[in-house]
């Protein structure tokens, strides 16, 4: 993992999911795991997406903007070569993929 060292640079962790590699930015203020809409469709193409959650919620960025929800889906990742499957809402107005505290403190992520 990517450590903040002062420079501005954000703390960051690669993931595998669906063959692919994703940077997640690791954000202890963000309450869930969050992609971009258009990130999930390109990694799970229509027919062979993770199955999705029956939750709803409304979530908002730190400027208090809601991110146009889309839908929850149980998503397999591979981080530090250890695979889990943990929720991830996907949203419309998000530019990255973010890796909530719930996943750092359920996974031992540090």
């Amino acid at each position: 993992m990517s450590t903040f060292n002062g420079n501005g640079t954000r703390p960051r962790v690669n993931g595998v999911s669906n063959h692919q590699t994703i940077s997640w930015l690791v954000d202890t203020g963000a309450v869930r795991s969050c992609m971009p809409t258009k990130v999930f469709r390109r990694m799970f193409p229509q027919g062979k997406r993770p199955k999705k959650l029956a939750e709803q919620i409304k979530l908002f960025g730190a400027s208090g903007t809601e991110l146009g929800f889309q839908g929850v889906y149980l998503m397999p990742i591979t981080i530090m070569n250890k695979t889990v499957e943990f929720p991830v809402v996907v949203c419309d107005k998000l530019n990255e993929c973010i890796l909530g505290i719930e996943f750092q403190h359920k996974h031992g992520l540090r």
